[in-house]
Order: C-alpha cells, then sequence, then structure tokens
C-alpha cells in the first residue's frame, strides 16, 4: 500500500486470490472463489483514497487460432529393400 514503484507479483494463483482480495477490499475468506485467469497480467493502480483500477491484459495463446503442427521425430525409417529376410 505505501509502496510508491511499480510490482510485478509472479506468483501461485491462491496466493494472487488473497492479494487480489485484500487489494481490492473484499472478504479474505471470499478468495478461493476468485477467477484468477492464466496466461493474464492483472494491472492494479491504487491512487491511496480509492478502491484499485483494474485492467486485465491478455499474453496467453489464443484459443481461436489453430496449433503449429508438431515437427517430425528424428528416427531412422527403414525401407521396405532395407529389410533382408532369415531363413
Amino acid at each position: 500500500e505505501s509502496y510508491r514503484e511499480p510490482t510485478l507479483i509472479v506468483s501461485h494463483q491462491a496466493v494472487l486470490r488473497l492479494l487480489y482480495a485484500y487489494l481490492m477490499g473484499q472478504d479474505r475468506l471470499g478468495a478461493p472463489r476468485i477467477e484468477m485467469p492464466l496466461h493474464t497480467v492483472i494491472k492494479l493502480t491504487y491512487n491511496g483514497w480509492t478502491r484499485c483500477k483494474e485492467e486485465r491484459i491478455y499474453l496467453g495463446p489464443d484459443v481461436n487460432e489453430p496449433l503449429p503442427p508438431l515437427s517430425e521425430p528424428h528416427h531412422a525409417q527403414a525401407s521396405a529393400g532395407d529389410e533382408t529376410s532369415r531363413a
């Protein structure tokens, strides 16, 4: 609250929920039910007098875009002519 420089907190979702509830003036008993999305930066701006202003910036993969193809495994493939028959 009294820190005056930008602060980045990277943590587990449970810790982020508690910090979010505290900074937003919410009851800590409700913190486990706060949605904390993955791949998202939540920017809270606090002026010292009113509730924090919130901005969410999504960084993650777009779920509507197709995934890139997986690379082929690099192992030798035997051709039909390479096989020898055993008698």
